[in-house]
């Protein structure tokens, strides 16, 4: 028997209360939200990285083959003391088809030529499928000597960019005008 005086022991609640509960998925919620915002920033930006990557691979694979072939732009294209040439490249022009030569053949230099441009313009397309791009190549031959300056840019448009991020471009005759422009230049004296 117990005394009038005594007190029973009584034990602590076990388990959570539904108010603590209720607190914990609040900001279980808010921190997966900020988690998921992260993930649309980074697949964005890592979107845009791609397609710079793939511009500047553009720009040194023909800067690469204009030196390779530097002597049939000077025999075809630029004959004469301090000629020059503009070339544009769009991504959703129609495919010119290879000449019949190969480079391991003895082709007339137009038909090298053609071949590289054929090339770019194919890499070009597949590089940027759903979205407009070109390439501007400007080429000097210098007066007194077989040296060729070379200055190429490549743009391209990000889709969907917003439009209070706008880039500034350095060669404004070169594409399209459009939200979301992005470019690449590259210059190089052969």
């Amino acid at each position: 028997m117990l005394k009038n005086n005594q007190a029973y022991l009584v034990a602590p609640p076990q388990g959570f209360t539904l108010l603590e509960v209720m607190i914990s998925s609040v900001i279980l919620t808010v921190s997966l939200l900020g988690i998921a915002g992260m993930y649309g920033f980074a697949s964005k930006f890592s979107y845009e990285a791609r397609q710079h990557t793939q511009a500047v691979y553009i720009a040194n694979d023909m800067m690469e083959r204009l030196r390779m072939s530097k002597i049939a732009w000077l025999k075809s294209v630029l004959l004469n003391e301090d000629s020059s040439y503009q070339l544009n490249i769009n991504n959703q022009s129609t495919t010119v088809l290879f000449p019949e030569c190969n480079k391991k053949q003895n082709c007339r230099y137009n038909d090298l030529i053609l071949h590289d441009v054929t090339d770019w313009q194919q890499h070009l397309a597949s590089a940027f499928p759903s979205s407009s791009a070109s390439i501007c190549l400007s080429l000097k031959r210098r007066e007194t000597e077989s040296a060729i300056d070379a200055d190429l840019t490549v743009n391209w448009i990000i889709n969907n960019a917003d439009k209070s991020a706008m880039t500034p471009v350095l060669n404004v005759e070169c594409g399209q005008n459009e939200t979301g422009r992005r470019q690449y230049m590259m210059q190089m004296q052969l």
